[in-house]
């Protein structure tokens, strides 16, 4: 029986090339905050929110209902949400010591997704 749970191929490309762009381009933006590389973020943000989007009625719910790997969603979905939020926060909060604490979190969460993630893949193969 086929793994229902697996990315399709062309899906698994889109979301790995998407959020290795992201990572990369949020990584490369601490460092050297180039205006170029925060539309590249930007840009990849979207498509992002577009794959995650496609995860919900295959993958997440799937995962859900086969009762696969609930924790690793969970924390996966919320520290997506986090990133989400935190992004958004980044044009549309005010104050400077909200959207400072927001950049900060928005970072630290960023550079941990990497090792988030595979956590994730690792213990749904596990299971």
């Amino acid at each position: 029986m086929k793994n229902k749970l697996k990315f399709k191929p062309v899906l698994k490309w889109i979301f790995y090339c998407t959020f290795g762009a992201l990572f990369i381009t949020g990584v490369v933006r601490l460092f050297q905050p180039l205006s170029w590389v925060m539309k590249v973020h930007g840009a990849a943000a979207m498509v992002a929110l577009m794959t995650l989007g496609s995860l919900i009625p295959t993958h997440i719910s799937r995962g859900w209902a086969n009762k696969k790997n609930r924790w690793g969603g969970i924390v996966m979905i919320g520290t997506c949400a986090v990133l989400v939020v935190t992004g958004y926060g980044l044009y549309y909060f005010g104050g400077e010591i909200v959207r400072s604490t927001t950049s900060w979190i928005h970072s630290i969460v960023g550079c941990l997704f990497p090792l988030i993630l595979v956590g994730h893949i690792w213990a749904g193969r596990k299971k």
